[in-house]
C-alpha cells in the first residue's frame, strides 16, 4: 500500500464550506470583490487552503503530520478520512468527504519508512552507484540526506527523491514540541526515510501506473515508484561501480573473469606476462586494491543497499 507525506489536491469551491471566515486571508479585486482566500500555517502540520472564487476551486495542501500521533503510519487510504477530519477540527472548514476523495492530486511526496543500521553507508553506497551520472544528479548534504532527481529540463517529467536518517530530522528543534505532544518519542528511531517528489499530474500518472490523479485512484495505485526510481537509477550489483578510469575497468574485467578469485588472476598475469624482466607482483598490485574496494563494497554497504530494496519491495 502506498503511503505519503504529502498531497496536494484540487477540488470544486463547493466542496469546502469555510465556518471562520476570519482565519482567513481575503484577496479582493480593486472594486473590493473576494477573488479568494487563503490560510497558512507551518505548526503542528503544514497546511494551505486556497479557496479560488475566480477559479471555483480549493487547494488543499497537507503533511503528513496532520495524523498527529498516526503520523508514523504517513498518510494512505486507509485514513485519508482522519487527515480531512483533523483539518476540521481547526474549526476552519467542513470538507464533502465525497467531493474530496474524487479531488485531483496535482502533486505529492510518496514516502516509506524501512528500519536501517547503517544510514550512512547505505548513501555513501548509493551515491558512488548510480547508473548514468549524465542522466542523474546525486548529493551527499551535509547533514547526510542524499537528494538524488533525473536530469531533466522539463518539470513535469522531474522526479526527486531524498533518502535521509528520520530518527535524526524528528530530533530536530523545530519538530521537538510534535514528537512530545503526540506521544511518539521513539516511533523513528533506526528508521530510514525515502520520499519521492512528484510535482506533476503527468508524473504521478507516469509514477504510479495510472489514467488519472483523481486521490482515489492515486490512493489505490499498486505501483512502487520509490524501488522502481531506485532500480534505474543505482546499480544493484555492489560489484558494478562507476569507474573513474579505463585502466580501474579493465581491471574489473579481469576480476569478473577470474571469478573473483584473485588466485587466478595471478595465473592469467603469469601466463600471458613475460618470464623475464617483468615484476608479477608489481603487475598484480593495482588489481588486488580494486579487488579489495569491490569486496569491501559487496561485504558491507553493498549488502546495506540489497536489504534496503529488498524491505522496499516488500
Amino acid at each position: 500500500m502506498l503511503t505519503f507525506d504529502r498531497l496536494k489536491i484540487i477540488s470544486p469551491v463547493s466542496s469546502v464550506r469555510v465556518t471562520d471566515k476570519g482565519a482567513f486571508e481575503m484577496l479582493v479585486r480593486n472594486g473590493g470583490e473576494p477573488v479568494a482566500l487563503i490560510y497558512e500555517q507551518a505548526l503542528p502540520f503544514k497546511l494551505r487552503l486556497r479557496i479560488d472564487y475566480k477559479k471555483e476551486e480549493v487547494s488543499t495542501e497537507f503533511s503528513g503530520k496532520v495524523l498527529g500521533h498516526d503520523y508514523p503510519q504517513l498518510i494512505s487510504r486507509d485514513n485519508i478520512r482522519e487527515c480531512f477530519r483533523n483539518i476540521e477540527r481547526l474549526g476552519l472548514c467542513i470538507f464533502d468527504m465525497g467531493m474530496m476523495l474524487d479531488s485531483v492530486v496535482v502533486s505529492c511526496d510518496v514516502s516509506r519508512d524501512i528500519l536501517c543500521d547503517d544510514i550512512k553507508g547505505l548513501t555513501s553506497y548509493m551515491k558512488s552507484h548510480v547508473s548514468n551520472y549524465g542522466k542523474y544528479d546525486v548529493r551527499l548534504l551535509k547533514n547526510g540526506n542524499l537528494i538524488l532527481a533525473n536530469n531533466v529540463v522539463t518539470k513535469d517529467i522531474a522526479k526527486r527523491m531524498t533518502v535521509y536518517d528520520k530518527a535524526k530530522e524528528m530530533r530536530l528543534a523545530k519538530n521537538r514540541a510534535f514528537i512530545q505532544d503526540y506521544g511518539i518519542d521513539g516511533d523513528f528511531d533506526g528508521k530510514c526515510r525515502f520520499e519521492l517528489n512528484l510535482k506533476s499530474q503527468k508524473m504521478i500518472r507516469t509514477a504510479l501506473n495510472i489514467p488519472c490523479t483523481e486521490l482515489n485512484a492515486v490512493l489505490s495505485s499498486t505501483a512502487n515508484p520509490i524501488v522502481d526510481f531506485l532500480q534505474e537509477s543505482i546499480l544493484a550489483s555492489p560489484c558494478e561501480r562507476h569507474f573513474t578510469s579505463m585502466k580501474a575497468y579493465m581491471y574489473s574485467l579481469v576480476i569478473k573473469d577470474c571469478n573473483e578469485d584473485m588466485a587466478q588472476v595471478e595465473g592469467k598475469v603469469r601466463s600471458i606476462l613475460p618470464k623475464r624482466g617483468t615484476s608479477i607482483k608489481r603487475t598484480v598490485q593495482p588489481i588486488r586494491e580494486l579487488y579489495d574496494i569491490l569486496k569491501s563494497c559487496r561485504d558491507n554497504n553493498g549488502g546495506v543497499y540489497a536489504k534496503a530494496l529488498e524491505m522496499l519491495k516488500s
